[in-house]
């Protein structure tokens, strides 16, 4: 018999700029109801799980965020363990940041 002591989730998205910039993503992670829709955002907490990643979790906004990667690249965090439940789907967005501008708005195909 196993038991799985942690779950450990590794997201990644596609990070552009327009002006070629390097760029990082904060992401959102949602749990979701049996059609998919959002139901309440998971309040991420602890250290990031990989350093290699150089991901930071905010404890005031309750998300992680990217280290910087060449437009086109992708950005990868590792959600710290303990922050996901097994038998829990879940659903996450990004938004970048290329060190001065904010892209304000979460992608409308998420939660």
């Amino acid at each position: 018999m196993w038991q799985i002591d942690r779950i450990v989730a590794q997201l990644r998205n596609s990070v552009t700029d327009p002006d070629g910039d390097k760029a990082n993503l904060t992401f959102e992670v949602w749990t979701v109801d049996s059609a998919g829709k959002p139901k309440s955002k998971v309040k991420l907490t602890g250290q990031n799980a990989d350093p290699a990643n150089e991901g930071d979790v905010s404890a005031e906004y309750g998300v992680i965020v990217s280290k910087m990667v060449a437009s086109g690249s992708k950005a990868t965090v590792t959600v710290p363990h303990d922050n996901l439940k097994p038998d829990t789907t879940y659903a996450f967005r990004t938004s970048a940041y290329d060190g001065s501008l904010y892209e304000t708005d979460w992608p409308s195909h998420a939660p």
